[in-house]
Formats: structure tokens, C-alpha cells, sequence
């Protein structure tokens, strides 16, 4: 399940708002909310301000996963921040790319780092296991939290 965008969430009005750009405004809030400018952030994560830019803008693609990574680590985010940071890229990934899916960054990760979730999800799709039965399993894995 995909995050939705927080409510305070400030986009300004004279921003045409596409679903191609909702990365790049979650992506100027949280630089600006840090006091970076664009260039020092760009800095930071050694790529053009231009790039940046362009990506902020919705001119480009949100960036690939190990920048994604890099930019949410240079920008500090909250474990909170960053589901909705890789949620909100890969939704702007797809109106980029529509013939491939795209998949949150920070699940990609688990998935490669934690080989039994990974059959576990081949598994439930084998069998088409509903969200009827992934919420219950939801509220079982939160009980060892």
C-alpha cells in the first residue's frame, strides 16, 4: 500500500501540480524545510543543481534508487519522511515510465536484503492472497514491534 501525501503538504499555486511532478514538490519541501538551497544540496550528493532542478520541477524522472538514497540521508528525513519519499517516487516514476512497474526504493532494498519476504510475496501471489489476509498478517507482524 502506497503512503498518500501528508496534509500540510504546502504546494504552491502558480505550480502546474501533475502526478509527473509530485516528487519534485515533496522534494522542494523537504530542501527547503532543511535551509538548503539547490545547489547545496546538489552538492551534497554530487549531481548538477540543473539535474535538481529539473527534477523538482517534474522536468526529469525522479532519480534512480541509489541517489534516492542518498538524497533522503543528505536531507535527514524521518523514518515517516521517507516512506512517503520513496512511495511518492515511484508513483512519479510510473507516469515517467508506464512500461515498467516501479516498486518504493526502501521495499526493493528489503526484498533483496530479506530473501524470505521475498517467497513469502511470490508465494501469496501464487495462491492470490487477498488484503483481507495480508491485513490480518499486518496486524500479526505488528504485535513483535
Amino acid at each position: 500500500m502506497f503512503y498518500s501525501l501528508p496534509e500540510k503538504l504546502k504546494i504552491p499555486k502558480e505550480r502546474l501540480i501533475l502526478d509527473k511532478n509530485l516528487f519534485g514538490i515533496y522534494l522542494t519541501q523537504k530542501r527547503q524545510e532543511k535551509g538548503f538551497t539547490l545547489r547545496e544540496l546538489a552538492s551534497l550528493v554530487n549531481i548538477s543543481h540543473t539535474y535538481l532542478f529539473n527534477i523538482e520541477n517534474g522536468l526529469k524522472s525522479p532519480p534512480n534508487d541509489k541517489l534516492l538514497l542518498e538524497l533522503a540521508d543528505a536531507l535527514d528525513l524521518s523514518e515517516n519522511a521517507k516512506r512517503i519519499w520513496f512511495d511518492v517516487s515511484a508513483k512519479t516514476k510510473y507516469f515517467f515510465d508506464k512500461s515498467n512497474y516501479h516498486l518504493p526504493t526502501d521495499i526493493l532494498k528489503y526484498l533483496s536484503d530479506c530473501g524470505s519476504a521475498c517467497d513469502m510475496i511470490k508465494k501469496a501471489n501464487e495462491l492470490n492472497i487477498t488484503d483481507e489476509i495480508w491485513n490480518k498478517n499486518l496486524k500479526e507482524i505488528e504485535k513483535y514491534v
